[in-house]
């Protein structure tokens, strides 16, 4: 441990007498490291975290999709969401929504109208989210009737903050929406949304008698799958259902259902995409890992004198190598650490140019780190490896045969 900690404070030396070497062999490695880190980044929120709902596992969304081509996801009818709802056995409980643009009216404060986005939820939809508002309640069955569903709202934690500047006695608090008096019933908690941001308010779906004959696609349904029921084994029913429901409806033919992983739903247009950038900017690092060993090669000339004199003072091929691995793991460590800034002010440019709710919250989080510091002592290891055997010339003895300048052998 001692022999470790002085290889460091002098890697630290060597590093510091040549400044200008460093600060551009650290720029080159965080630019590689800091691309990497923001495309993982992205990953990280969209693919591999944790949608924000209870045992999101069993989350699936429910398409209509034509049998001659099952990639296809088309929107449901009102009536085949129905139907779904009460024939199957497979889900605990099954949901439906759409969006839609609502006016809010201008208030006796002085704040004005404005159009606000907002989803019809079925009353059902929040037992498939399994997520409970943070003040107030959910609409019950009674508010969500067709025909006739209950003038009441529950508002977005966001458009709670901005229009009501969050007022504790938001609750019962009437306001004009789409000219009907609308009661506020509820607040959802922070971070709270399904597949979109920007959501202002949820009201009960209550469908029309319209919408209950027509033929149109317009909803997004979900279901939550009871304990122990397989997404195969749902999917083996629900082609079951779909098959018996061309009978009932003509617009059904050839037309049937596809599962979706809730997941997959919401980020599968993004997997390819960041696939690809992630490879990209991978070989982007491997470019800089090469130039940086270039340099470091370069730099080996004027370190024969000083490799050969600790080889001929009694340093082991062992020590040597360690001390060089040492030397560039702590280039690569600065390199990190210019790469985690790097990828914070990319992940803001970035999001800055995207529409709102195009994405969830991405942060620079504790798994995002880790693959930094992990990526950055990597990296130090790979283009360390390389430079591990340039031989040194030594000044006492004849030019050693062995790789790392070791003496030769009496």
């Amino acid at each position: 441990m001692t022999t470790l900690w002085q290889d460091i404070l002098y890697g630290f030396r060597m590093l510091l007498k040549k400044p200008g070497f460093t600060i551009v062999a650290a720029l080159s490695l965080g630019l590689g490291i800091g691309a990497n880190a923001t495309i993982f980044s992205i990953i990280n929120a969209t693919l591999l975290s944790d949608l924000p709902y209870p045992n999101a596992d069993r989350l699936m969304v429910l398409w209509t999709a034509p049998l001659n081509r099952p990639g296809i996801r088309n929107s449901v009818t009102a009536r085949n969401y129905l139907a779904w709802k009460d024939q199957n056995r497979s889900f605990q409980s099954i949901g439906g929504l759409y969006s839609f643009p609502s006016n809010l009216g201008a208030e006796r404060d002085g704040s004005p109208a404005e159009t606000l986005d907002g989803e019809h939820f079925s009353y059902s939809m929040w037992d498939v989210l399994g997520v409970q508002p943070w003040k107030g309640r959910v609409f019950t069955k009674d508010e969500d009737q067709d025909g006739n569903p209950a003038p009441v709202m529950i508002l977005s934690y966001p458009f709670w903050q901005r229009r009501f500047a969050g007022d504790p006695n938001i609750l019962g608090r009437k306001v004009l929406l789409d000219n009907q008096e609308t009661t506020i019933i509820g607040v959802m908690p922070k971070g709270f949304d399904y597949a979109n941001s920007t959501t202002d308010f949820w009201a009960p779906l209550g469908f029309t008698p319209q919408q209950l004959s027509s033929s149109a696609s317009f909803l997004v349904v979900a279901g939550r799958l009871k304990p122990g029921v397989s997404m195969q084994a749902a999917q083996a029913e629900m082609d079951s259902i779909a098959h018996g429901l061309v009978t009932v409806y003509a617009s059904n033919k050839d037309m049937g259902i596809r599962l979706e992983a809730m997941q997959g739903a919401f980020y599968q247009g993004l997997k390819q995409p960041l696939t690809v950038l992630q490879g990209a900017v991978g070989f982007v690092l491997l470019i800089a890992c090469a130039n940086v060993a270039g340099l470091l090669l370069a730099r080996a000339a004027s370190r024969r004198t000083e490799m050969a004199v600790r080889s001929s003072l009694g340093a082991g091929r062992g020590r040597i190598v360690r001390q060089l691995l040492t030397e560039s793991v702590l280039l690569a460590i600065f390199g990190g650490i210019l790469g985690a800034l790097f990828a914070w002010v990319g992940l803001k440019s970035i999001l800055a140019s995207l529409p709102a709710g195009e994405l969830p919250e991405v942060t620079l989080s504790g798994r995002v780190l880790a693959f930094t510091a992990l990526v950055s002592i990597g990296t130090g290891l790979f283009f360390g490896w390389f430079r591990r055997c340039k031989p040194p010339k030594s000044i006492f003895r004849p030019r050693s045969r062995n790789p790392c300048g070791a003496a030769p052998k009496a």
